[in-house]
């Protein structure tokens, strides 16, 4: 099974989708699985209640300075995303997670599913105002052609446009989620014959630097002519330096593809 990563939205991908690949599905929205994604069977919590825990995150995220730490906080392991916030809502949120996992589910993999479903719920926040900008960047341009401006101004509108959007984008929402978090994230769920595809890009530079070995992807993969192809811990692949004693399941090996051409 081929598996888009990081990017769990086709609107995201920098390159074209692999035929036949999918994209994870956490279970954040609920309903049936959508054509084209994959969504594990059991997973610890639903949608209603990851929604709610995300609304309490929106409300813990009023909390900085600057909102857009809050999207990011995840950028350290899970047993550290709380440790900026007020010890009530850390207390709140991560007993929450605690008591909603099922008794066969510890409450760490409850968290990993919960970190996919913030990384989810991020990324339609990215698509969402993508597709704010491109309607005000259409009205300005209307506007502009309306008011007779000359090409020669293009300039004067790009500016006055960034001051527009500079006022209707949310924090971060040109960011995506730490790739590394949705990495070992994702180690708890796929299924075993699962290859994560992704471009030749940070990802593909960092289990480089690391010594992760590369050979060429067998043609059975379908992937196109170049691609690479490897297989390590999942916490190697996600940048750590030993697995982490709170993510066993980060041991398990985990087989990527790199598109190459």
């Amino acid at each position: 099974m081929l598996i888009h990563f990081p990017f769990m939205h086709v609107e995201l991908l920098p390159v074209e989708p692999v035929a036949g690949a999918l994209f994870f599905d956490p279970g954040l929205s609920g309903g049936e699985v959508g054509e084209g994604y994959f969504r594990p069977d059991g997973l610890p919590v639903s949608a209603t209640q990851g929604q709610a825990l995300i609304r309490d995150c929106m409300a813990f995220g009023r909390q900085f300075k600057d909102s857009s730490e809050m999207a990011f906080f995840g950028v350290n392991s899970p047993e550290e995303y709380f440790s900026e916030s007020t010890s009530a809502i850390k207390g709140e949120l991560m007993m929450r997670l605690k008591d909603e996992a099922p008794v066969e589910a510890s409450p760490e993999v409850a968290n990993a599913q919960f970190t996919l479903m913030l990384a989810w719920h991020l990324e339609e926040s990215i698509i969402e105002t993508r597709g704010l900008e491109k309607g005000v960047r259409a009205s300005w341009d209307k506007f502009g052609r309306t008011l007779g401006m000359e090409e020669g101004g293009e300039d004067e509108q790009e500016l006055a446009l960034g001051k527009v959007m500079s006022g209707t984008a949310p924090a971060g929402s040109g960011k995506a989620f730490p790739w590394q978090r949705v990495m070992e994230a994702l180690a708890a769920f796929l299924p075993g014959d699962a290859v994560l595809v992704t471009e030749s890009g940070e990802a593909y530079d960092v289990w480089q630097e690391s010594g992760i070995e590369f050979t060429p992807a067998p043609g059975e993969l379908g992937l196109p002519q170049g691609s690479l192809v490897a297989e390590a811990p999942a916490w190697k692949l996600a940048g750590r330096k030993r697995l982490p004693e709170k993510l066993p399941w980060t041991d398990r090996p985990v087989k990527v593809a790199v598109l190459k051409g």
